[in-house]
């Protein structure tokens, strides 16, 4: 979520109608994309919570649903919701947005490195199939989620320190502004551009990429080699050619997860450099219209796993349709008596 999306500017850029760039960025865009995520997700959670899954890959998009979540409330709260009207939360946006502004932050970093650790744990199952495809979950899985939050909250502790509340003159309603940290100029060079920029955008999608490909030519391979003698590995066949199906689906999470990134990444470095040097603010047109766009693509982003899943696997499908014949035969049946198989996207 990029901070411009706080600036209470609305004045109208030379040539751009930047005013309808935000309204069709925030409501006609992200608010129906939002909407969808949020409902998405909250079925895919019920789903996964209902199979009882205890797999590697299935306990991270837990994480990945809740992370994507949040960004999606918070998506509404801080950008689709200004345009409503609605004074109650007018009054209330400065509080909203001093909390969310830098929690959204953590999401966000929560989400991509958690993507990351989803291929990572995929490279693994690929590359041992004779010892398992489907990695259970031990206690590390956990201890590396519970690693990966600690660290987010930590790197974004500036965050936390950005804004302020103030009384907005002359009608002494409350407000916001920025700190002295965040205008700053040598903790926006160092932290916002080059700090932020590395952890957030350039090595999670370094392993992105590096992983993605390393990953499609040895599922394939895997495929490839037992097919060729298929009485040797009768069995092992079946078990990496269903590998596959989850590590592609996985993949086209991680492609997906860069390219909105490329565009949230560009948004970013652009914002910061056109408002902490005057020589730069000539682009400022350029920024306004790519801190919008960018936040359409982080929404997309959060939707997007969902759709994939929706769309790639036959199991999630199945699951979904299983789930829901389940609740509607527990009036009918013992609850306990209904079996469920897990869902193994």
């Amino acid at each position: 979520m990029n901070s411009s999306s706080s600036s209470s500017s609305s004045q109208q850029t030379v040539g751009v109608n930047i005013p309808l760039v935000r309204f069709c960025c925030d409501v006609v865009l992200s608010f129906p994309l939002a909407v969808l995520g949020i409902f998405g997700n909250s079925l895919l959670h019920v789903v996964l919570r209902r199979h009882h899954t205890r797999f590697a890959t299935d306990v991270l998009l837990h994480v990945l649903t809740f992370t994507d979540t949040m960004i999606l409330i918070s998506s509404v709260l801080l950008r689709s919701m200004r345009h409503v009207g609605w004074q109650a939360y007018d009054d209330a946006y400065c509080y909203i947005f001093v909390s969310l502004y830098p929690t959204v932050y953590v999401f966000r970093l929560v989400d991509i490195w958690i993507t990351v650790i989803v291929v990572i744990e995929r490279y693994v199952a690929v590359m041992s199939p004779e010892h398992t495809v489907r990695l259970d979950t031990p206690p590390r899985v956990y201890v590396i989620i519970g690693v990966t939050v600690v660290c987010a909250i930590v790197f974004s502790v500036p965050r936390f320190l950005e804004f302020s509340l103030t009384e907005v003159e002359p009608t002494a309603r409350p407000g916001f502004k920025p700190t002295a940290l965040a205008l700053n100029k040598t903790y926006t060079v160092v932290y916002k551009i080059f700090i932020f920029s590395i952890v957030m955008y350039v090595v999670p999608m370094a392993l992105l990429i590096g992983f993605n490909v390393k990953l499609f030519l040895a599922v394939n391979h895997a495929v490839h080699e037992m097919s060729a003698i298929p009485g040797r590995y009768a069995r092992g066949l079946d078990t990496v050619i269903s590998c596959r199906q989850v590590t592609y689906i996985v993949l086209v999470f991680a492609s997906c997860c860069i390219t909105c990134n490329v565009v949230a990444m560009t948004a970013q470095v652009v914002w910061t450099l056109t408002m902490c040097f005057d020589k730069l603010r000539h682009l400022d047109t350029i920024r306004r219209i790519l801190a919008n766009v960018s936040n359409v693509f982080v929404t997309c982003n959060s939707t997007s796993n969902v759709l994939i899943l929706l769309s790639l696997s036959r199991k999630f499908r199945d699951g979904i349709c299983q789930t829901f014949s389940c609740r509607m035969m527990s009036s009918h049946t013992n609850h306990n008596a209904i079996v469920m198989e897990p869902l193994n996207l």
